[in-house]
């Protein structure tokens, strides 16, 4: 079952919300992973709608809770990156955190860091929309 198409956060909301979501995504324990992916995934639904094409507008909200109460997180996480997403996942060694660089269409990437893959995932996915000014999203979205 797929999300309905719901009208889309003015765009000052969005970007704020998803600064909210960077800094959970950076701070969560990983015991609390599939907040930030839930949160990821609402927020996608809600972007405008030229920067919903960035994510895969057939993604169903059942696929990601499925994925979430069976433990995948991560895959949860890599699939709201969208198709078209190139991803790299640094594991820890001793105590150090996730890393996850997300790079869309050779023209646009960003680095996150996380407590879990699915964290890093998270905020790197977060820092594609906040590091790029809205006319190169709307240009990269139609790329796609």
């Amino acid at each position: 079952m797929r999300l309905e198409q719901h009208d889309p956060l003015p765009f000052e909301l969005w970007l704020s919300e998803l600064g909210k979501l960077a800094e959970a995504a950076a701070s969560e324990l990983a015991e609390h992973e599939d907040r930030a992916v839930r949160r990821a995934y609402y927020l996608l639904q809600l972007a405008p709608p030229s920067l919903r094409a960035l994510g895969d507008p057939g993604l169903a909200e059942s696929t990601i809770e499925l994925l979430l109460e069976n433990g995948h997180a991560e895959q949860a996480a890599r699939l709201i990156a969208g198709p078209g997403s190139t991803i790299t996942l640094t594991r820890p060694r001793a105590r150090h955190r996730h890393q996850a660089v997300i790079s869309v269409a050779g023209a646009l990437s960003a680095h996150g860091e996380g407590d879990s893959p699915a964290l890093a995932l998270v905020g790197a996915w977060t820092g594609l929309f906040r590091k790029a000014p809205e006319h190169a999203l709307l240009r990269l979205s139609a790329s796609r």
